[in-house]
C-alpha cells in the first residue's frame, strides 16, 4: 500500500468484527492508509470482489464454482483465505425458555415447521418464533446444509439480515429460536447444547460440535 492507501472491505457480517478489528489495528500503525468496513452478508462480499467495487469480501462460507466462473471471466483471481473458525450457536431467549439443549434434527424440525411448541421438546408450553438469516447470509448457507438438509424454512420464518438483528430478535421475543455466530451470544439469550456438545472455542477447534465451519476472507 502506499501512503493514503485506501482499502474498502465487504460482506459476511459474522467476519466484520474480525474486519473492523484488523483494519483499527492497521489503521493505528499505518496512519496514512484509511479502511472502510461494511457488511451485507457473504454474498455481497463476493459480489462485491467479482465486480471489483471492493478489495476484500468477507464471506463466512466458501466461494463457489459458479462465482469463481463470473470472476474468472472477468479476469479476476479470487484467493480465499481461512483466517478464523466459528460455531453457529442455536439460541433460545434467556429469561424465558429454560431449554437447554436440543439435537439437530430437533433443530430442523422446528425450522420446517414439523414441531411448532416448545413442550415437544421439553421445553415450556409456548409457540415457536423461528427466527432465521436471509439468503444472501453465508451463515444461513452454512445452517442449510449442516442442519436444515437443504429443507426449507417454514414460510412464516422472520429472514434478518444480520447477526446481531438475530440476537437482538431472540433476545426480546420469548418465544423465538435463532442462530448466529458464536461471537455473537451475549446476555438476554442461551446457546443450546446441540447433539451433546456445547459450542465453545474448544468444541469448533476439534470438530465436535455439529455446525462449525471456516470464516474467510
Amino acid at each position: 500500500l502506499v501512503a493514503g492507501g485506501q482499502v474498502t472491505i465487504a460482506g459476511s457480517t459474522t467476519v466484520l468484527p474480525i474486519a473492523q478489528t484488523c483494519a483499527e489495528e492497521f489503521m493505528n500503525n499505518n496512519p496514512d492508509v484509511d479502511i472502510s468496513v461494511r457488511g451485507g452478508g457473504s454474498s455481497v462480499g463476493i459480489a462485491s470482489i467479482i465486480s471489483g467495487t471492493v478489495d476484500i469480501g468477507n464471506a463466512s462460507r466458501h466461494i463457489k464454482s459458479k462465482e469463481l466462473a463470473q470472476a474468472r471471466k472477468k479476469g479476476i483471481s479470487p484467493k480465499e483465505i481461512i483466517v478464523a473458525y466459528d460455531g453457529i450457536a442455536v439460541i433460545v431467549n434467556e429469561g424465558e425458555n429454560n431449554l437447554t439443549k436440543l439435537s439437530v434434527a430437533d433443530v430442523r424440525d422446528i425450522y420446517t415447521g414439523k414441531i411448532k411448541n416448545w413442550k415437544e421438546v421439553g421445553g415450556p408450553n409456548m409457540p415457536i418464533v423461528v427466527i432465521s438469516r436471509d439468503v444472501s447470509s453465508g451463515t444461513f448457507e452454512t445452517f442449510n446444509e449442516k442442519v436444515l438438509d437443504g429443507e426449507t424454512p417454514r414460510t412464516d420464518a422472520l429472514m434478518l439480515a444480520s447477526n446481531n438483528a438475530v440476537v437482538t430478535t431472540v433476545s426480546k421475543t420469548p418465544g423465538a429460536v435463532g442462530y448466529c455466530g458464536i461471537g455473537y451470544v451475549r446476555s438476554g439469550v442461551r446457546a443450546l447444547v446441540v447433539d451433546g456438545v456445547t459450542v465453545s472455542k474448544a468444541t469448533i477447534q476439534d470438530g465436535s460440535y455439529p455446525i462449525s465451519r471456516s470464516l474467510h476472507m
